[in-house]
């Protein structure tokens, strides 16, 4: 199955702010508790501490860090800035020097207990994606909102996009060949005669069987019925 099952806007939608927080989620996801104030102390300038405090609320409520941690809603950060005791406007020089970002990331992930996305969790969530494909008709951009929501739930930093895809796409697909082999295999040579028959067209018709079945009546008479 192709990648491309994900709309326009479900790609960009993910793992970014596509409106603002609202007040229960600035509660929820950047209250600043007295462990993250103590956390967020170690970061002596007033804009790392700023910046890191943003970095922190965009991992509890994105489930992900942003590639440009500054690219946040103005309320995020009047809302952090306000418990810190700062201007938001000294958020500012934290994109200065991209390595400061960088280097706050995994600290925060440690102090959070998120896990990286890395081989043992793609393992893990491969195998949660073959139960929901085993156990129900999702659709695939379904299925990929139900993916990220237990990866956030199971604290595990969002991989990029199209990995996500990726890896939906190819479980899917493989399901779908290791379905059709057992039901192949339950179906006798009558059966299987019978099911190929379906999709010849008959002398002097224009259709399959099949796509006859398939085509629905055009006037409402018993005839069409």
């Amino acid at each position: 199955m192709p990648v491309e099952f994900l709309s326009d806007e479900q790609a960009a939608r993910y793992s970014q702010y596509h409106a603002d927080p609202s007040p229960e989620q600035l509660t929820r996801f950047f209250y600043l508790s007295a462990a993250d104030k103590q956390f967020l102390a170690a970061r002596r300038l007033p804009h790392t501490r700023l910046g890191c405090a943003v970095q922190l609320g965009t991992l509890r409520f994105l489930g992900t860090f942003l590639v440009d941690p500054l690219q946040v809603p103005p309320v995020v950060v009047q809302t952090l800035a306000s418990q810190l005791g700062l201007a938001p406007e000294q958020l500012r020089p934290y994109r200065d020097r991209s390595n400061t970002s960088y280097e706050h990331q995994p600290l925060i992930q440690a102090y959070l207990q998120y896990h990286s996305f890395d081989g043992r969790q793609a393992f893990r969530l491969t195998r949660w994606l073959y139960a929901q494909v085993a156990t129900s008709t999702v659709r695939p951009s379904v299925l990929f909102d139900l993916a990220t929501a237990h990866l956030v739930a199971q604290r595990v930093v969002l991989p990029g996009v199209t990995v996500l895809a990726r890896l939906i796409a190819r479980v899917r697909e493989r399901t779908g060949r290791h379905l059709y082999r057992q039901l192949r295999a339950r179906l006798s040579p009558v059966q299987q005669a019978a099911l190929e028959a379906l999709l010849q067209v008959g002398p002097g018709e224009r259709l399959t069987q099949l796509e006859v079945l398939r085509t629905g009546p055009t006037r409402v008479s018993a005839p069409a019925l």
